[in-house]
């Protein structure tokens, strides 16, 4: 193992590197064992993260569209409501869409 505050030769460096990753964290990290629980927790919340965004994917979706549909009316009376329709979501229940 190359220790951080010496010098190494460039084969250690390389092995080093490999081992650890070249994430700061665990190529800086003490002792293997606290790399790998950084890389760990960075795989957990890598995949938290990207499944939070995978189940936002249709809003997203929905949110290109109506920014489509709008530009198509530019210049235009703007009702929601037949927006509403056009997505496929729901309007504000209970209170009255207006036409702009």
């Amino acid at each position: 193992m190359c220790p951080q505050r010496h010098v190494c030769r460039p084969g250690q460096a390389l092995r080093h590197l490999i081992e650890r990753g070249g994430f700061p964290e665990p190529c800086l990290a003490e002792r293997p064992d606290d790399a790998q629980r950084w890389r760990r927790q960075y795989a957990t919340d890598l995949i938290r993260e990207d499944v939070l965004e995978f189940s936002r994917l249709h809003e997203i979706n929905t949110m290109r569209v109506f920014v489509e549909l709008l530009r198509q009316r530019v210049g235009s009376p703007l009702s929601l409501a037949p927006q509403h329709r056009s997505l496929a979501v729901a309007g504000p229940e209970g209170i009255p869409t207006p036409a702009w």
